[in-house]
Protein backbone atom coordinates (compact mmCIF):
# COMPACT_ATOMS: atom_id res chain seq x y z
CA UNK A 1 0.00 0.00 0.00
CA UNK A 2 1.17 3.32 -0.90
CA UNK A 3 2.76 5.95 1.85
CA UNK A 4 2.08 9.32 2.61
CA UNK A 5 3.61 11.96 4.75
CA UNK A 6 1.50 13.28 7.98
CA UNK A 7 2.30 16.90 7.34
CA UNK A 8 5.54 18.61 8.06
CA UNK A 9 6.04 15.64 10.50
CA UNK A 10 7.79 13.51 8.23
CA UNK A 11 6.01 10.45 9.94
CA UNK A 12 5.16 7.79 7.00
CA UNK A 13 1.99 6.10 7.41
CA UNK A 14 -0.80 4.87 5.22
CA UNK A 15 -3.85 6.50 3.85
CA UNK A 16 -5.86 4.37 6.14
CA UNK A 17 -5.42 4.42 9.80
CA UNK A 18 -7.94 1.72 12.09
CA UNK A 19 -9.87 3.28 14.78
CA UNK A 20 -10.03 1.17 18.03
CA UNK A 21 -13.02 2.72 19.88
CA UNK A 22 -15.19 -0.58 17.92
CA UNK A 23 -12.91 -2.72 20.44
CA UNK A 24 -13.62 -0.63 23.60
CA UNK A 25 -17.01 -1.95 24.37
CA UNK A 26 -19.23 0.35 23.52
CA UNK A 27 -22.41 -1.81 23.07
CA UNK A 28 -24.82 1.51 23.32
CA UNK A 29 -22.86 3.25 20.08
CA UNK A 30 -22.50 0.70 18.27
CA UNK A 31 -24.92 -2.30 18.92
CA UNK A 32 -22.90 -5.23 19.63
CA UNK A 33 -19.77 -5.70 21.80
CA UNK A 34 -16.31 -7.82 21.26
CA UNK A 35 -14.92 -10.07 23.39
CA UNK A 36 -11.28 -9.85 24.61
CA UNK A 37 -9.78 -12.48 22.48
CA UNK A 38 -11.36 -11.50 19.52
CA UNK A 39 -10.27 -8.05 20.18
CA UNK A 40 -6.55 -8.99 20.56
CA UNK A 41 -6.87 -11.42 17.20
CA UNK A 42 -8.24 -8.67 15.57
CA UNK A 43 -5.39 -5.60 16.21
CA UNK A 44 -3.00 -8.60 15.62
CA UNK A 45 -4.26 -9.38 12.36
CA UNK A 46 -3.50 -5.26 11.84
CA UNK A 47 -0.26 -6.18 12.05
CA UNK A 48 -0.19 -8.24 9.66
CA UNK A 49 -1.69 -5.87 7.15
CA UNK A 50 -0.28 -3.34 5.38
CA UNK A 51 -1.97 -0.53 7.49
CA UNK A 52 0.98 1.10 9.40
CA UNK A 53 -1.18 3.24 11.77
CA UNK A 54 -3.71 2.82 14.39
CA UNK A 55 -5.17 5.09 16.34
CA UNK A 56 -6.44 4.99 20.50
CA UNK A 57 -7.48 6.86 23.50
CA UNK A 58 -7.46 6.81 26.69
CA UNK A 59 -11.27 7.08 27.55
CA UNK A 60 -12.01 3.99 24.49
CA UNK A 61 -13.65 1.48 26.81
CA UNK A 62 -14.16 1.24 30.94
CA UNK A 63 -10.50 1.67 32.52
CA UNK A 64 -9.25 2.11 28.96
CA UNK A 65 -10.19 -1.44 27.61
CA UNK A 66 -9.23 -0.55 24.08
CA UNK A 67 -5.42 0.09 25.21
CA UNK A 68 -5.33 -2.75 27.45
CA UNK A 69 -6.07 -4.55 24.49
CA UNK A 70 -3.97 -3.62 22.20
CA UNK A 71 -1.00 -3.97 24.92
CA UNK A 72 -1.82 -7.54 25.35
CA UNK A 73 -1.60 -7.82 21.44
CA UNK A 74 1.92 -6.19 21.38
CA UNK A 75 2.95 -7.92 23.97
CA UNK A 76 1.97 -11.41 21.96
CA UNK A 77 3.73 -9.99 18.97
CA UNK A 78 6.92 -8.97 20.68
CA UNK A 79 6.85 -5.44 19.92
CA UNK A 80 5.12 -2.90 17.47
CA UNK A 81 6.30 -4.07 13.87
CA UNK A 82 9.08 -1.72 12.32
CA UNK A 83 7.47 1.17 11.15
CA UNK A 84 4.18 0.70 12.84
CA UNK A 85 2.75 4.14 14.06
CA UNK A 86 1.17 4.52 17.29
CA UNK A 87 -0.99 7.41 18.65
CA UNK A 88 -3.03 7.43 21.56
CA UNK A 89 -4.89 10.49 23.32
CA UNK A 90 -5.20 12.58 26.51
CA UNK A 91 -8.94 13.00 28.36
CA UNK A 92 -10.57 14.16 31.37
CA UNK A 93 -11.20 11.98 34.41
CA UNK A 94 -13.40 9.90 33.69
CA UNK A 95 -15.42 10.02 37.19
CA UNK A 96 -14.37 13.94 38.07
CA UNK A 97 -14.88 15.35 34.67
CA UNK A 98 -10.81 16.81 35.03
CA UNK A 99 -9.02 18.31 32.53
CA UNK A 100 -6.34 20.11 33.94
CA UNK A 101 -2.38 19.99 33.15
CA UNK A 102 -2.13 17.43 36.06
CA UNK A 103 -4.71 15.10 34.45
CA UNK A 104 -3.19 15.51 30.93
CA UNK A 105 -0.23 14.54 32.67
CA UNK A 106 -1.25 11.32 33.69
CA UNK A 107 -3.73 10.55 31.50
CA UNK A 108 -0.70 9.73 28.87
CA UNK A 109 0.94 7.29 32.22
CA UNK A 110 -1.91 5.44 32.30
CA UNK A 111 -2.08 5.16 28.44
CA UNK A 112 1.95 4.27 28.41
CA UNK A 113 1.60 1.73 30.92
CA UNK A 114 -1.45 0.06 29.51
CA UNK A 115 0.57 -0.12 25.94
CA UNK A 116 3.47 -1.27 27.49
CA UNK A 117 5.31 1.69 25.95
CA UNK A 118 7.72 4.30 27.01
CA UNK A 119 6.86 6.65 24.56
CA UNK A 120 4.35 7.49 21.55
CA UNK A 121 4.85 9.18 18.01
CA UNK A 122 1.94 11.21 18.20
CA UNK A 123 -0.30 12.62 21.41
CA UNK A 124 -3.76 14.47 20.82
CA UNK A 125 -5.85 16.59 22.81
CA UNK A 126 -9.21 14.51 23.15
CA UNK A 127 -12.59 16.23 22.69
CA UNK A 128 -11.36 19.93 24.27
CA UNK A 129 -15.04 21.16 23.72
CA UNK A 130 -15.74 19.27 26.53
CA UNK A 131 -13.54 20.69 29.17
CA UNK A 132 -15.15 22.40 32.73
CA UNK A 133 -11.47 24.07 32.81
CA UNK A 134 -10.14 26.51 30.21
CA UNK A 135 -7.24 24.21 28.79
CA UNK A 136 -5.41 28.02 27.34
CA UNK A 137 -4.65 29.19 31.52
CA UNK A 138 -1.36 28.68 32.87
CA UNK A 139 -1.33 24.96 34.14
CA UNK A 140 -3.97 23.78 31.94
CA UNK A 141 -4.02 20.99 28.91
CA UNK A 142 -2.04 23.36 26.74
CA UNK A 143 1.10 24.12 28.88
CA UNK A 144 1.31 20.93 30.46
CA UNK A 145 0.90 18.82 26.16
CA UNK A 146 3.71 21.24 25.42
CA UNK A 147 5.84 20.20 28.32
CA UNK A 148 5.30 16.52 27.77
CA UNK A 149 6.75 16.93 23.51
CA UNK A 150 9.58 19.00 24.93
CA UNK A 151 10.55 16.08 27.29
CA UNK A 152 10.83 13.82 24.49
CA UNK A 153 7.93 11.46 25.72
CA UNK A 154 5.79 12.26 22.20
CA UNK A 155 7.41 13.15 19.17
CA UNK A 156 4.31 15.63 17.56
CA UNK A 157 0.90 17.10 19.31
CA UNK A 158 -2.51 16.81 17.69
CA UNK A 159 -5.90 18.47 18.09
CA UNK A 160 -8.77 15.45 18.10
CA UNK A 161 -12.28 16.61 18.39
CA UNK A 162 -15.55 17.31 16.90
CA UNK A 163 -16.25 21.27 16.98
CA UNK A 164 -14.82 23.36 14.22
CA UNK A 165 -14.52 26.73 16.28
CA UNK A 166 -12.64 24.84 19.62
CA UNK A 167 -10.17 22.99 17.03
CA UNK A 168 -9.27 25.81 15.21
CA UNK A 169 -8.83 27.57 18.06
CA UNK A 170 -5.78 25.37 19.30
CA UNK A 171 -4.54 25.02 15.68
CA UNK A 172 -3.93 28.99 16.01
CA UNK A 173 -1.18 28.09 18.80
CA UNK A 174 0.78 26.62 16.58
CA UNK A 175 1.81 23.84 18.97
CA UNK A 176 0.33 21.30 16.81
CA UNK A 177 1.21 19.21 14.26
CA UNK A 178 -1.41 17.19 13.21
CA UNK A 179 -5.22 17.85 13.42
CA UNK A 180 -8.06 15.21 13.43
CA UNK A 181 -12.14 16.08 12.85
CA UNK A 182 -14.51 12.85 13.11
CA UNK A 183 -17.90 12.85 11.53
CA UNK A 184 -18.07 16.42 9.93
CA UNK A 185 -16.63 15.36 6.41
CA UNK A 186 -18.46 12.41 5.07
CA UNK A 187 -21.37 12.14 2.59
CA UNK A 188 -23.95 13.42 4.93
CA UNK A 189 -21.54 16.33 6.33
CA UNK A 190 -19.42 18.42 4.81
CA UNK A 191 -18.67 20.96 7.87
CA UNK A 192 -15.15 20.28 8.17
CA UNK A 193 -14.02 20.87 4.75
CA UNK A 194 -13.11 24.61 5.65
CA UNK A 195 -11.16 23.39 8.50
CA UNK A 196 -8.89 20.80 6.59
CA UNK A 197 -8.12 22.67 3.86
CA UNK A 198 -6.67 25.69 5.87
CA UNK A 199 -4.83 22.68 7.74
CA UNK A 200 -3.43 21.77 4.54
CA UNK A 201 -2.31 25.05 3.55
CA UNK A 202 -0.56 25.54 7.26
CA UNK A 203 1.20 22.62 6.43
CA UNK A 204 -0.35 20.02 9.09
CA UNK A 205 -1.55 16.59 8.90
CA UNK A 206 -5.20 16.08 8.28
CA UNK A 207 -6.80 12.89 9.42
CA UNK A 208 -10.71 12.46 8.85
CA UNK A 209 -12.23 10.02 11.80
CA UNK A 210 -14.93 7.93 11.69
CA UNK A 211 -15.97 9.03 7.68
CA UNK A 212 -19.04 6.18 7.84
CA UNK A 213 -20.49 8.85 10.63
CA UNK A 214 -20.10 6.13 13.31
CA UNK A 215 -21.59 3.48 11.27
CA UNK A 216 -24.74 4.46 10.17
CA UNK A 217 -22.88 4.72 5.83
CA UNK A 218 -21.52 1.52 6.48
CA UNK A 219 -24.74 -0.57 8.16
CA UNK A 220 -27.63 1.58 6.53
CA UNK A 221 -29.31 4.13 7.56
CA UNK A 222 -32.21 1.42 8.86
CA UNK A 223 -29.84 -0.59 10.70
CA UNK A 224 -27.96 1.91 12.46
CA UNK A 225 -30.18 4.96 13.69
CA UNK A 226 -27.46 6.98 14.97
CA UNK A 227 -24.84 9.24 13.46
CA UNK A 228 -22.28 10.77 15.20
CA UNK A 229 -22.71 8.84 17.83
CA UNK A 230 -26.39 9.97 18.61
CA UNK A 231 -29.70 10.14 17.23
CA UNK A 232 -30.19 11.71 13.45
CA UNK A 233 -32.07 14.44 12.46
CA UNK A 234 -34.60 14.30 9.81
CA UNK A 235 -32.24 16.09 7.04
CA UNK A 236 -29.71 13.14 7.45
CA UNK A 237 -32.34 10.39 7.69
CA UNK A 238 -33.82 11.65 4.80
CA UNK A 239 -30.19 12.33 2.72
CA UNK A 240 -29.45 8.74 3.98
CA UNK A 241 -32.45 6.99 2.56
CA UNK A 242 -32.26 8.53 -0.58
CA UNK A 243 -28.41 7.63 -0.97
CA UNK A 244 -29.68 4.08 -0.37
CA UNK A 245 -32.47 3.82 -3.03
CA UNK A 246 -29.85 5.60 -5.32
CA UNK A 247 -27.43 2.63 -4.31
CA UNK A 248 -30.02 -0.22 -4.89
CA UNK A 249 -31.37 1.48 -8.28
CA UNK A 250 -27.51 1.05 -9.70
CA UNK A 251 -26.78 -2.23 -8.41
CA UNK A 252 -24.41 -0.63 -6.26
CA UNK A 253 -24.13 -1.80 -2.69
CA UNK A 254 -24.61 0.97 -0.14
CA UNK A 255 -23.89 -0.98 2.80
CA UNK A 256 -21.00 -4.05 3.82
CA UNK A 257 -22.25 -7.26 4.03
CA UNK A 258 -22.47 -8.72 7.58
CA UNK A 259 -19.36 -10.59 8.65
CA UNK A 260 -19.34 -13.66 10.59
CA UNK A 261 -19.40 -13.85 14.42
CA UNK A 262 -15.87 -15.34 14.47
CA UNK A 263 -12.73 -14.18 12.90
CA UNK A 264 -11.82 -15.05 10.27
CA UNK A 265 -8.66 -18.09 8.79
CA UNK A 266 -5.50 -16.66 8.57
CA UNK A 267 -5.78 -18.04 5.12
CA UNK A 268 -9.11 -15.83 4.05
CA UNK A 269 -8.47 -13.06 5.83
CA UNK A 270 -8.07 -11.31 2.63
CA UNK A 271 -9.88 -12.68 0.86
CA UNK A 272 -7.57 -15.33 -0.18
CA UNK A 273 -9.28 -18.64 -1.81
CA UNK A 274 -12.30 -17.08 -2.94
CA UNK A 275 -14.13 -14.29 -5.24
CA UNK A 276 -16.94 -11.95 -4.20
CA UNK A 277 -20.20 -13.40 -5.60
CA UNK A 278 -20.88 -10.14 -7.38
CA UNK A 279 -18.29 -8.41 -9.76
CA UNK A 280 -20.48 -6.37 -12.09
CA UNK A 281 -23.08 -3.83 -12.22
CA UNK A 282 -26.37 -4.57 -13.66
CA UNK A 283 -25.29 -2.18 -16.70
CA UNK A 284 -22.30 -4.77 -16.46
CA UNK A 285 -19.23 -2.46 -15.82
CA UNK A 286 -16.92 -4.15 -12.90
CA UNK A 287 -17.86 -2.90 -9.46
CA UNK A 288 -13.67 -2.70 -9.07
CA UNK A 289 -10.99 -3.44 -10.83
CA UNK A 290 -9.85 -7.28 -10.57
CA UNK A 291 -6.99 -8.00 -7.94
CA UNK A 292 -3.86 -9.39 -10.04
CA UNK A 293 -2.61 -11.53 -7.13
CA UNK A 294 -5.94 -12.93 -6.46
CA UNK A 295 -5.71 -16.70 -7.27
CA UNK A 296 -8.48 -16.94 -9.44
CA UNK A 297 -7.95 -13.41 -11.57
CA UNK A 298 -8.02 -13.97 -14.99
CA UNK A 299 -4.11 -14.31 -16.31
CA UNK A 300 -2.17 -13.97 -19.77
CA UNK A 301 -2.20 -17.11 -21.47
CA UNK A 302 1.35 -18.28 -23.01
CA UNK A 303 1.45 -17.76 -26.75
CA UNK A 304 2.29 -21.39 -26.45
CA UNK A 305 -1.17 -22.57 -25.19
CA UNK A 306 -3.31 -19.91 -26.99
CA UNK A 307 -5.62 -21.31 -29.78
CA UNK A 308 -5.65 -19.60 -33.28
CA UNK A 309 -8.30 -21.21 -34.83
CA UNK A 310 -10.41 -18.28 -36.66
CA UNK A 311 -12.75 -16.34 -34.18
CA UNK A 312 -11.49 -17.90 -30.81
CA UNK A 313 -11.59 -15.39 -28.10
CA UNK A 314 -9.59 -16.22 -24.94
CA UNK A 315 -9.86 -13.91 -21.93
CA UNK A 316 -6.55 -12.17 -20.60
CA UNK A 317 -5.75 -9.51 -18.54
CA UNK A 318 -4.68 -5.71 -19.90
CA UNK A 319 -1.40 -4.37 -19.02
CA UNK A 320 -1.13 -3.41 -15.62
CA UNK A 321 -4.51 -3.62 -13.60
CA UNK A 322 -7.75 -3.52 -15.58
CA UNK A 323 -10.53 -5.39 -16.68
CA UNK A 324 -9.88 -8.61 -18.66
CA UNK A 325 -10.02 -8.28 -22.84
CA UNK A 326 -10.98 -11.01 -25.50
CA UNK A 327 -8.29 -11.62 -28.07
CA UNK A 328 -9.45 -13.24 -31.07
CA UNK A 329 -8.87 -13.56 -34.74
CA UNK A 330 -9.86 -9.60 -35.10
CA UNK A 331 -7.17 -8.26 -32.41
CA UNK A 332 -7.80 -7.56 -29.02
CA UNK A 333 -10.98 -6.24 -27.59
CA UNK A 334 -12.39 -5.07 -24.37
CA UNK A 335 -14.86 -7.77 -23.29
CA UNK A 336 -17.48 -4.94 -22.74
CA UNK A 337 -16.73 -3.07 -25.97
CA UNK A 338 -19.60 -3.74 -28.93
CA UNK A 339 -19.16 -6.93 -30.91
CA UNK A 340 -17.77 -5.67 -34.34
CA UNK A 341 -19.70 -6.43 -37.50
CA UNK A 342 -18.95 -10.16 -39.13
CA UNK A 343 -21.03 -10.31 -41.82
CA UNK A 344 -20.51 -8.62 -45.44
CA UNK A 345 -21.43 -5.13 -46.48
CA UNK A 346 -25.55 -4.99 -47.56
CA UNK A 347 -25.51 -5.79 -51.32
CA UNK A 348 -22.54 -8.14 -50.75
CA UNK A 349 -23.19 -11.75 -51.99
CA UNK A 350 -21.23 -14.69 -50.47
CA UNK A 351 -21.06 -18.37 -51.62
CA UNK A 352 -21.80 -21.14 -48.90
CA UNK A 353 -23.08 -24.04 -48.76
CA UNK A 354 -26.53 -25.53 -47.25
CA UNK A 355 -26.29 -27.16 -44.12
CA UNK A 356 -27.03 -30.67 -45.61
CA UNK A 357 -25.23 -30.77 -48.58
CA UNK A 358 -25.99 -29.24 -52.03
CA UNK A 359 -24.60 -26.55 -54.35
CA UNK A 360 -23.27 -23.54 -53.16
CA UNK A 361 -26.48 -20.70 -52.91
CA UNK A 362 -25.42 -16.99 -52.33
CA UNK A 363 -26.36 -14.78 -49.63
CA UNK A 364 -27.21 -11.29 -50.49
CA UNK A 365 -29.10 -8.09 -49.31
CA UNK A 366 -32.38 -9.49 -50.36
CA UNK A 367 -31.87 -13.22 -48.69
CA UNK A 368 -30.52 -16.60 -49.96
CA UNK A 369 -30.79 -17.57 -53.44
CA UNK A 370 -29.56 -20.76 -55.11
CA UNK A 371 -26.53 -20.41 -57.10
CA UNK A 372 -27.94 -22.23 -60.20
CA UNK A 373 -30.99 -19.21 -60.34
CA UNK A 374 -28.45 -16.42 -62.24
CA UNK A 375 -31.53 -15.15 -64.06
CA UNK A 376 -34.74 -14.02 -63.07
CA UNK A 377 -37.65 -14.98 -65.18
CA UNK A 378 -40.09 -17.72 -65.41
CA UNK A 379 -39.72 -21.87 -67.25
CA UNK A 380 -40.16 -19.88 -70.74
CA UNK A 381 -38.16 -17.50 -70.22
CA UNK A 382 -35.12 -19.56 -69.58
CA UNK A 383 -36.18 -22.79 -70.79
CA UNK A 384 -36.20 -24.60 -67.11
CA UNK A 385 -38.39 -24.03 -64.22
CA UNK A 386 -37.65 -21.89 -61.67
CA UNK A 387 -36.03 -22.86 -58.24
CA UNK A 388 -37.33 -22.20 -54.84
CA UNK A 389 -35.80 -19.03 -53.72
CA UNK A 390 -35.84 -18.34 -49.22
CA UNK A 391 -36.29 -14.92 -47.94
Amino acid sequence: MQRTTLGKTGISVTPLCFGTSTIAGFTETYGYDVDDERAVETILAVFDSEVNYLDTGNNYGKDGLAERRIGEAIRRRGGLPEGFVLQTKVDADPETGDYSGARVRRSLEESLERLGLDRVPILALHDPEFMSQDGFAPGGALEALVAIRDEGLVDHLAVAAGDIAVTQRYLDTGEFALVLNHNRYTLLNREAHDLFETARAAGLGVLNAAPYGGGMLSKGPAAQPKYCYGERDEAFAASAAAMAEACEAAGVPSRRRPSSSRPAPPGRRHGRGRLPRRTHRRDHRPLRDPDPRHPLAPTRIPEARRPHLTGTRTTQRTPGVGPPVCKGARGVRHRDAPRPPTGPPPGTRTAFRRPRGGPPVFKGARGVRHVAQRERGSAGATGRAPLACSR
